[in-house]
């Protein structure tokens, strides 16, 4: 059955039937098979962009307004609508400042494509690193069982050694005060043992921040080139610590573990892997 003309529309334009979904602002990994390509989705998108016509009124919805800050004078860039186009000046309420130029929706968005593109990984590098996450979590696994499998035989012996002190006891073997003595240090070494557990290198609390952050960085080049404007500022915030403009040019500072992405591109995907892990683990 030939599809209408509605339901063509729905497909080319919701990233779901691309093989992605969001939910709550955040971008997800769909398990479907997609329907079309990233390409074909990119292209439809740029299409119905300059297709559109801006929405005019009191209203008026600005994706990146508030974002970022003149970089001369510190005020909030603020966004008005001319002629059918949107622009971004510095609102200049501390007064003097030098910067009297406007920024066009359209440039400011390619500027901040740009800085989300350098913290992107792709597949490739996205599952090998996915796989040594998945290694380092079933380790950690392997080290808690055989830490427990320790500790109970631990237990075990001194609770076989206070058996012991007991029948040494009741036989008349050794006096109360030495039963006394030897059975309170029996007691402080099993209560030792049970608050402080043999454990392995790490307590594993370092693997869902670094999912978390490796599925970010994934997420990257795409929210980069969907031509989501509010979807895209959302996501340079993520990033992004200093945001500012300067003679109509961004210039940002990336937060820690994604400036790791950005200073360390020809560093192999080991090495790379092993810097965001430690620092992810140091802020722990």
């Amino acid at each position: 059955k030939p599809l209408s003309m509605s339901n063509v529309h729905r497909i080319l334009t919701n990233a779901f039937y691309y093989g992605v979904f969001f939910y709550k602002g955040e971008l997800f990994q769909a398990v479907h098979a997609p329907i079309i390509t990233k390409e074909l989705h990119g292209k439809v998108q740029e299409v119905l962009k300059l297709r559109s016509k801006p929405r005019l009124g009191k209203n008026h919805y600005f994706a990146f307004r508030g974002l970022i800050r003149c970089a001369e004078c510190g005020c909030v860039i603020t966004a008005e609508c001319q002629k059918g186009h949107n622009y971004y000046h510095c609102t200049k309420r501390k007064g003097a400042c030098e910067q009297q130029g406007y920024i066009r929706e359209e440039k400011l968005a390619f500027m901040i494509s740009e800085a989300v593109k350098k913290v992107s990984l792709d597949d490739n590098a996205y599952n090998a690193m996915i796989d040594e996450l998945e290694r380092e979590r079933q380790l950690l696994r392997a080290e808690a069982v055989h830490s427990n499998i320790a500790l109970e035989a631990k237990l075990r012996e001194i609770d076989d050694q206070l058996s012991r002190l007991l029948d040494l006891f009741v036989e008349g073997a050794i006096s109360a005060d030495e039963y006394k003595r030897k059975k309170a240090s029996l007691i402080n070494k099993k209560t030792h043992h049970i608050e402080n557990p043999v454990s392995g290198t790490s307590d594993g609390k370092w693997l869902e921040p670094m999912r978390d952050f490796l599925t970010l960085a994934h997420q990257a080049s795409y929210a980069a080139s969907a031509g989501d404007f509010k979807n895209l500022a959302d996501f340079f915030k993520k990033i992004c610590l200093n945001r500012r403009v300067a003679n109509a040019t961004l210039y940002v500072s990336y937060s820690c573990a994604f400036k790791i992405l950005t200073e360390n591109q020809n560093q192999s995907l080991g090495s790379l892997y092993q810097k965001v892990r430690t620092y992810l683990k140091s802020t722990l």
